[in-house]
């Protein structure tokens, strides 16, 4: 054999053989250090151009950001084995054995590192979730909050002059995989316990209940193609809770599959152009205050508005077979009728005034505008007459009851606005056909008028 210098710092060896000579470099003691500490930092960190068969096909047909899940709870698994193994084996380190003492506090030594690491962890999250529950104006706020916001890793702002409740998401990796077993929603049920909120009966009872939801929306996340095929094909929404879809009306169907493809956002700013009818529920501050600050606002009585209507809905469904009756919300002309009473209850004299003339458009009448403020009741879909409303009632959890409050509150801002129909809308009366076109004309010829100055020249 002859050694050979190869690279500097490196050496080869060359020896002979019955087919000629052959060559094996060896690399220095540098190269060697840097390639282990490569395959330590792989082993711990992971690579996310290295993952598993089957992970690689979700992320390419299922769910884009598979990667990111399979790398983190791969780190987050080495890391708390690592944890492990230097608070358990941290006095085994040759240079420490030979004196018995040096040994006891190398593993004293590590195992408050191990614990230090752990700490640091946590210590950031509970710090959060004990702001959340009782930092000031925090209080009752977890309730006015989404399904999707109580399981992300969020931190409570309290609410806004309008009483909206305000959150921002922190996105970490470790509250990544906490969603996975519950832990913002234990930390919340602990935070209640300890505040005296609830008893361990009805925490644990709520837990249990929550947890398998958050299981189920984590294991759904699936792909915005997956998702737009099952929306279209089911009318209903999986997001932000699978466990609780919300029914889809026609007229909001084209949006809510925009919003899946790309984001809220996108899809808000492209009805604005392109739907005569649509009325952003967000205005500018709201949207710049989200994208710029992080700063989300959720109107607890608007959520819960829907979440009881659709509720109803589906307890009528399964108890009759229909879903709805005809000229519900699901109607052509109900976004414009719904947009209508938003833009009065906003003070948005111009929106009102486009709406007006829609609703106009569509044939609207005094008695049709007052049938529609009844259908759009939080139980407007359940008949008082057969008793069917008051058995929904009665079968409502102590939650869905706090949520059918909030609805009645949410249907009493939008009514507190009252818009007299007789007064602003043409009577349905027969032999006058025309009456509607008449005010149409009128406002068209009056674009600086508003609709009292109409009101005025329809009673003339």
């Amino acid at each position: 054999m002859f050694p050979r210098p190869e690279t500097p710092g490196s050496w080869q060896v060359m020896w002979r053989t019955e087919k000629g000579r052959r060559y094996r470099t060896f690399p220095s003691l540098a190269e060697a250090n840097e390639r282990k500490a490569a395959a330590i930092s792989l082993a711990t960190f992971g690579d996310y151009n290295n993952i598993s068969v089957s992970g690689d096909y979700l992320r390419k047909y299922w769910i884009p950001f598979y990667t990111y899940l399979e790398n983190n709870f791969r780190y987050h698994a080495n890391l708390f084995r690592n944890l492990r193994d230097m608070a358990i084996e941290g006095g085994d380190d040759p240079a420490l054995a030979t004196a018995g003492a040096a040994a006891t506090a190398g593993a004293a030594f590590t195992g408050r590192a191990a614990a230090g690491v752990a700490l640091r962890l946590v210590l950031p999250w509970m710090a959060v979730q004990a702001w959340n529950a009782m930092g000031p104006g925090n209080d009752g706020l977890e309730d006015d909050l989404s399904e999707e916001d109580r399981r992300r890793f969020h931190i409570n702002l309290g609410r806004d002059d309008k009483g909206r409740a305000r959150v921002v998401y922190l996105a970490t990796g470790f509250a990544d995989i906490l969603r996975w077993f519950a832990g913002n929603r234990f930390a919340q049920t602990g935070m209640d316990l300890m505040a005296g909120r609830t008893d361990w009966s009805t925490a644990v009872g709520d837990f249990a209940q929550g947890y398998s939801n958050d299981l189920a929306n984590q294991v759904a996340g699936v792909g915005p193609a997956q998702k737009t095929i099952y929306t279209v094909v089911s009318g209903k929404n999986p997001f932000p809770d699978v466990a609780n879809q919300r029914n889809i009306p026609r007229y909001a169907m084209a949006q809510t599959i925009l919003s899946q493809m790309t984001d809220q956002f996108t899809a808000d700013m492209v009805m604005r152009a392109t739907n005569p009818d649509y009325y952003s529920p967000r205005s500018s501050w709201d949207w710049s205050s989200q994208l710029i600050l992080q700063v989300r606002r959720r109107d607890p009585e608007q959520w819960a508005y829907y979440y009881i209507r659709d509720k109803a809905t589906q307890w009528k469904q399964a108890r009759t077979g229909v879903s709805r009756e005809q000229g519900s919300y699901d109607s052509p002309d109900a976004e414009a009728l719904r947009n209508f009473r938003r833009a009065i209850y906003a003070g948005d004299v111009d929106a009102a005034k486009r709406l007006y003339i829609r609703l106009l458009d569509y044939g609207y009448t005094a008695q049709r505008f007052e049938q529609g403020i009844k259908a759009s009741e939080p139980l407007g879909e359940l008949s008082a007459k057969d008793g069917s409303r008051k058995a929904f009632v009665d079968g409502l959890s102590p939650y869905d009851r706090r949520m059918l409050e909030k609805a009645h509150a949410y249907e009493a801002r939008l009514s507190a606005h009252k818009v007299d129909a007789r007064r602003l809308f043409p009577l349905e009366i027969k032999g006058f056909p025309t009456a509607t076109q008449i005010i149409i004309n009128r406002l068209k010829a009056s674009p600086n008028s508003t609709l009292l100055e109409l009101d005025e020249k329809n009673k003339r």
